[in-house]
Formats: structure tokens, C-alpha cells, sequence
């Protein structure tokens, strides 16, 4: 039954199958230029038209492969820390699944991103800069937020539905709703 839809998807496809670009002629040498999808690579520019996946069960071991380009990307976004400390995507980034754009040290946002330090926020741990640290009247419900570039109290306080009071001390920012 595989091989007659395979048969068939061939002769439908008027004899090409995936990844011949040379449309039946013979020519098509395999390499990253012509199609973005063999090699090794450290980057997407190493790809031709392709982009550079790094698989994240080898972790910070990973080798970049070369894959093709995707047709639509979804809108999702899941942080994954890369092992130079900064935060990627590593869902909907245009690899297969299992592949992210970096070597992957491990799931969920980076505790600290470069040029920024970690502060308490009850049992969490959030990063000046970028979280604003919400906590109701109980700290052990305490919870870093995305600070969506608010930089002041104001700002923060304004993007909660709730009666607040707020201290910052440099970059931290403490949000408590009552």
C-alpha cells in the first residue's frame, strides 16, 4: 500500500520528489547552496536559503543541520535558553520538531540574559529589566511578569486590574495587588 502511494505521489508530482530543485534534469548536486538543506552550520547564513537547526536532545552538544525554509510559520512563542545565555523561540521557529535555533541548554526562560541580574520575588527568581515581580498578600503566590518594557512604577501599575502598591530599587520593580 506504501509503495503505490508513493508511485502515485510521484507521477502526480510529475516525477520530482522532495528536494529536487532541478526539475527532473539530474543535476541537482545536494549541496546547501542550491537547496538550504545539507551541511553543517553555525548560523542560517550557513544555509543558503535554509535555516540552521540545532537538535535539542543533544543540548549544548548539538550540530547545526541545515534545513529548508518553511512555507507559513505560526504565532507561538515558548522560551527556551540557549547555551550563550540568551532567550529563543523553540516553537514555531520554521524547524522540524525537536530542533531549535541554538544549542538548547534547557526549557523556559533564561534566569539571567546578558547584562542583567536575577532578584527574589517570593519563591521565584525574576530579571531586572525584564520581569516586574506581582505578588497578592500571600509572597508564596509571588509570580515574575513580563514587564513589557515598563521601566517605573507608574507604568507597572498601570498594567494590573488591581489596587496595588509598588517599590523599585533600580531596575527591580515590586508590584503588590491588594
Amino acid at each position: 500500500m506504501k509503495k503505490i502511494l508513493f508511485l502515485l505521489a510521484t507521477i502526480a508530482c510529475g516525477g520530482m520528489t522532495i528536494g529536487d530543485l532541478d526539475s527532473g534534469t539530474g543535476n541537482d548536486s545536494g549541496t546547501k547552496t542550491d537547496t538550504g538543506t545539507t551541511g553543517s552550520c553555525t548560523k542560517n547564513s550557513d544555509c543558503g536559503k535554509g535555516l540552521c537547526g540545532f537538535s535539542m536532545a543533544d543540548a549544548c552538544a548539538a550540530k547545526g543541520q541545515c534545513f529548508p525554509t518553511p512555507g507559513a510559520v505560526c504565532n507561538s512563542f515558548s522560551p527556551g535558553c540557549a547555551c550563550d545565555g540568551s532567550t529563543i523561540n523553540i516553537v514555531c521557529n520554521g524547524l522540524p520538531d525537536g530542533y531549535a535555533p541554538a544549542p538548547l541548554a534547557y526549557k523556559g526562560q533564561c534566569a539571567v540574559d546578558a547584562g542583567s541580574s536575577p532578584y527574589v520575588c517570593g519563591t521565584k527568581t525574576c530579571v531586572e529589566g525584564q520581569d516586574i515581580c506581582v505578588t497578592a498578600s500571600n509572597p508564596s503566590t509571588s509570580t515574575c511578569v513580563p514587564s513589557n518594557g515598563c521601566t517605573d512604577c507608574k507604568c507597572a501599575q498601570s498594567m494590573f486590574q488591581c489596587i496595588s502598591t509598588c517599590k523599585q530599587s533600580g531596575a527591580q520593580i515590586y508590584v503588590q495587588c491588594n
